[in-house]
């Protein structure tokens, strides 16, 4: 899988015929971010298209692990984790793909409806006992029948969709998207740019014929 700035390189080539110069208009950050913009659009696009055909959930190339320490809500006597990134939002809570403690991926959390035990009291006599997770929020999950310190110094593994990346996003980060997507993906991002290429002209340089 190559990285946003590759993706993002290959496209400015693509712009500017074949060659990149330091007084170019576009940059590889500001391309990156288009890049980031198209393929949240394909997700949702992706996951719609799926549900009507009755196919699942997104692509499993659009997911992204991450390992974060679990927290202890004293208040609500409730653990949780932050999440670093905002994850998708999407029907269903389709954005989040597992949640596991680390080293125990066979042992995965439920997912819980959001404000279950709110609407419906009575479920909490009789999911006690089942580790659940529940999307509060973009940036939260709530980690149900579990206990301050339980897990000790182990982590807790989120595999998710990332949306919404921050601009300061490493360019190093894998483009995470379906191969067949990127086709997709590079022309409307060259399209937004304001490329163009004569019917005559097969070079895509980006430079009309004499």
């Amino acid at each position: 899988m190559r990285t946003l700035e590759q993706f993002a390189e290959s496209i400015l080539l693509i712009f500017y015929g074949g060659e990149l110069t330091d007084d170019a208009k576009h940059t590889l950050r500001s391309v990156a971010i288009l890049i980031n913009q198209e393929r949240d659009n394909l997700i949702r696009e992706d996951l719609w298209r799926k549900m009507d055909n009755d196919e699942g959930g997104p692509d499993a190339a659009f997911f992204k692990e991450y390992e974060l320490d679990i927290q202890w809500d004293a208040d609500n006597e409730i653990s949780y984790v932050s999440l670093t990134d905002t994850v998708a939002s999407l029907p269903h809570d389709k954005g989040i793909g597992a949640v596991y403690i680390q080293k125990d991926p066979g042992n995965a959390f439920i997912r819980l409806p959001k404000n279950t035990f709110s609407l419906i009291p009575s479920q909490k006599h009789f999911l006690e006992g089942q580790k659940m997770w529940e999307l509060k929020d973009s940036r939260t999950l709530r980690l149900h029948n579990t206990r301050n310190g339980e897990f000790g110094t182990r982590k807790m593994i989120v595999d998710m969709i990332q949306i919404d990346a921050d601009p300061s996003t490493s360019l190093e980060e894998p483009l995470r998207v379906p191969s067949g997507y990127e086709k997709t993906i590079r022309d409307n991002v060259l399209m937004i740019l304001g490329y163009r290429k004569t019917p005559t002209d097969d070079t895509n340089d980006n430079r009309d014929q004499a």
